[in-house]
């Protein structure tokens, strides 16, 4: 969309640059003819060229504002936005990265049997705790 802008921005300028150059030759064809003095056909030149130029930037000021006005009409997100949930997304990903790495640790390690917390020894398996006879 917005090469489109600019494209059409473009072939408005070169219209502009056109549109000059006729208007000189047609004004030079009027002076040749006798129909108008040199100093008028500078004069209405000008004018035509300063209302031109006033008139192509206020497009472009016009385009400008319409086009700044696109990301909210579309309900598209401004970049700041995507900067953050960019960044919350980075966060999470190396969050996940941890958990998943601590995991594989515990799952590859193995088990130290439970220590008892009186005596720091570890628990023999059964019921009371005692030794069976």
């Amino acid at each position: 969309m917005f090469e489109l802008m600019k494209k059409t921005l473009l072939a408005g300028l070169g219209t502009v640059v056109i549109t000059r150059s006729k208007a000189r030759e047609i004004m030079q064809k009027m002076v040749d003819q006798g129909k108008i003095t040199s100093e008028e056909a500078d004069r209405f030149t000008r004018e035509m060229m300063d209302t031109g130029e006033k008139e192509f930037n206020e497009l472009g000021e016009q385009i400008s504002s319409s086009l700044s006005k696109v990301p909210t009409t579309l309900n598209l997100a401004a970049k700041d936005s995507l900067d953050q949930l960019l960044a919350k997304v980075d966060n999470l990903e190396k969050r996940v990265d941890l958990v998943e790495d601590n995991l594989i640790r515990h799952v590859h390690t193995p088990e130290q049997p439970e220590q008892s917390e009186k005596s720091g020894k570890p628990e023999k398996s059964g019921k009371s705790g005692k030794s069976e006879k």
